[in-house]
């Protein structure tokens, strides 16, 4: 059975009752984890593009994408091309991790091991964090390996996305004049 970082994420990461009522009504829960607030909440000066979303524009794979766009230098796609690697080798790494720990949160709920299910449940926890931290990693060290006129060019990506309400999908090549 093959299962999506997005359900394990909906299965892992459910929130409860109260904190679902406080994003209701666009109240931060004050005890929800950073990672999931950095999912939900304005995190960028307040212009309701949360961090996390930002960084996926800033992805190896994102701005290899749109190497001619950025006119990245072959030694700027190298490195980008290894950041992909690694990032995508960690993510599976991650994800193969969390789906086992999922199926074994099953079985601990089937057989009403209390202790089990809790435990698997912080592990793979612990293993999506691990699969967030990976794209972390990577959206840094290429946002760093830009000059400051490429990364200019893509912030101006970031804020046309928050202009139009967009957090994924829209095709900067043809809003931004790219190739």
């Amino acid at each position: 059975m093959k299962i999506s970082i997005a359900w394990l994420a909906a299965t892992l990461l459910a929130l409860p009752a109260s904190a679902q009522q406080h994003a209701e009504h666009g109240q931060r829960a004050p005890h929800r984890p950073m990672m999931m607030r950095m999912h939900a909440d304005s995190s960028h000066g307040g212009t309701g593009m949360p961090l996390m979303m930002e960084m996926h524009v800033y992805s190896p794979a994102h701005l290899l994408d749109r190497r001619e766009t950025l006119s990245l230098t072959d030694q700027q796609v190298q490195r980008f091309t290894q950041l992909q690697t690694e990032f995508q080798a960690a993510h599976e790494r991650a994800r193969q991790e969390a789906e086992e720990h999922v199926r074994q949160a099953q079985q601990a709920w089937v057989g009403g091991d209390a202790n089990g299910v809790a435990t698997h449940v912080r592990a793979g926890m612990e293993a999506m964090q691990q699969a967030h931290l990976a794209m972390v990693t990577a959206s840094t060290a290429v946002r760093a390996a830009l000059t400051a006129e490429q990364r200019a060019r893509v912030q101006g990506w970031t804020d046309a996305m928050r202009m139009h309400g967009h957090h994924g999908g829209m095709d900067h090549r043809r809003h931004h004049g790219g190739t």
